[in-house]
């Protein structure tokens, strides 16, 4: 008797997995094989091309991630132009940040190591959300503020020889508020410095802090070690050395990397 009932269980389990099969799969005519079709997910193009997004934009409205509307001071002025970019705040015209420009999967649009998400495109108006969640209008412009008709009116002291440095008067933190770069040098792979702190200084070299990113990749702070030789400025971490020239070390402000590469611009 038992024996039965497990037969009965057995055919029972049998037929309804043939049944689950039949019912999974598409006819097929007699003489033909199963058609086996593979999925491969792809990340979204594009929507936006970074052509289509040439010329001068400047921002008009703010939004926060709480859908608020926010009063601001630093005006965002974005300029594109066949793959190239620079972003400038009016709250400071000598913060300036230059480098490729490119519209990537999921309609991200990198600016000089900076992203943004596009969200919207018009012609005439641009909507962009920043990393912090920030939503920022912008509107196409002949002119941004601040500048003359025809003629920007900011002058930007030009660095080409590195200068002897003194330890002591890198002492402090040092916050990067522009960046100055060959067009096409800094892409998504390229390791920016956000900021240094020289902690403690004895003699030609010490101890501090150094915060990097990569691309859209969130900030890392490692703990360093530094050494200066003449106009030369090498610091160490335990992921990395970073040998830089020193352009401007007057206890105000702070210029260093490689003229014809990419200069790094740093205030207290």
């Amino acid at each position: 008797m038992k024996q039965i009932i497990l037969t009965a269980v057995l055919v029972t389990g049998l037929s309804n997995l043939m049944l689950a099969q039949v019912v999974g799969q598409k006819p097929i005519r007699k003489g033909m094989l199963p058609i086996s079709k593979t999925v491969v997910h792809t990340d979204p193009a594009p929507q936006y091309e970074i052509r289509n997004l040439n010329g001068k934009w400047q921002e008009i409205k703010r939004i926060t991630a709480r859908n608020e509307r926010k009063e601001f001071a630093d005006t965002l002025m974005l300029m594109l132009s066949n793959g190239h970019g620079i972003l400038k705040s009016s709250n400071d015209m000598n913060m300036v940040m230059k480098g490729e420009a490119s519209v990537e999967s999921g309609n991200m649009l990198s600016v000089a190591g900076s992203e943004f998400t596009l969200l919207g495109y018009s012609g005439s108006y641009l909507t962009l959300k920043d990393e912090e969640g920030m939503t920022r209008s912008l509107k196409r412009v002949k002119r941004f503020y601040g500048e003359t008709v025809g003629k920007d009116s900011i002058k930007l002291p030009v660095y080409t020889t590195p200068v002897n440095a003194e330890a002591a008067l890198l002492n402090g933190k040092w916050d990067v508020y522009r960046r100055d770069a060959e067009p096409g040098f800094i892409t998504n792979t390229t390791t920016l410095v956000r900021s240094i702190s020289f902690n403690t200084i004895s003699g030609n070299g010490g101890t501090g802090e150094v915060t990097t990113y990569t691309g859209s990749d969130n900030s890392i702070t490692s703990p360093m070690k530094f050494s200066v030789n003449g106009s030369t400025l090498t610091i160490s971490t335990d992921k990395q050395d970073l040998t830089v020239s020193v352009y401007k070390a007057d206890g105000k402000e702070f210029v260093f990397g490689r003229s014809g590469a990419i200069l790094s611009f740093a205030k207290h």
